[in-house]
């Protein structure tokens, strides 16, 4: 039998067009935590405001500066004992330097599903917004908010 948490995420932030050469643009973060000496196997479902379900992989491949992504949405995986799996992606506006998906494309909601009988989990998230401009050709980022996903009230699960 499968365990299934759901969980909200803060999609009506800034995003999309702010002008010439800028852009609000929103963050997604999550961490799936195994806390237990065993394998879990389980899959991340997304969820647009419309009910669509999200399937994007991360849109940019971002571990130079410390950012990964491990998990493809609606994709089952293995989680390795005491390990963490990771997921990002950014929407916005496209521009000349920068491509993200479209803000019509945010999750809104979500759900994990663990497939395994045994297995302790945990995980968290965040969404940050924040606007992204260019001052004499050097890219500049300005945070607007950042607001956690609270999944499970942040317990083990």
């Amino acid at each position: 039998m499968s365990r299934v948490i759901n969980f909200s995420i803060q999609s009506n932030t800034h995003c999309g067009y702010a002008g010439t050469n800028s852009a609000y643009v929103t963050d997604y973060y999550l961490n799936i935590n195994n806390i237990s000496d065993v394998p879990v196997q389980a899959t991340l479902y997304l969820y647009t405001k419309d009910g669509n379900q999200f399937t994007e992989p991360a849109i940019n491949d971002l571990s130079f500066i410390g950012i990964d992504a491990d998990i493809v949405p609606g994709t089952p995986f293995t989680i390795n004992a005491n390990s963490t799996v990771q997921y990002n992606n950014y929407f916005g506006n496209q521009n000349a330097t920068q491509s993200y998906l479209s803000c019509d494309m945010r999750p809104a909601y979500g759900k994990i599903v663990v497939h395994s009988s045994s297995g302790i989990l945990m995980a968290t998230g965040e969404v940050v917004g924040r606007r992204h401009f260019f001052a004499d050709n050097i890219p500049q980022w300005v945070s607007l908010n950042r607001v956690p996903i609270t999944i499970n009230s942040g317990l083990q699960f």
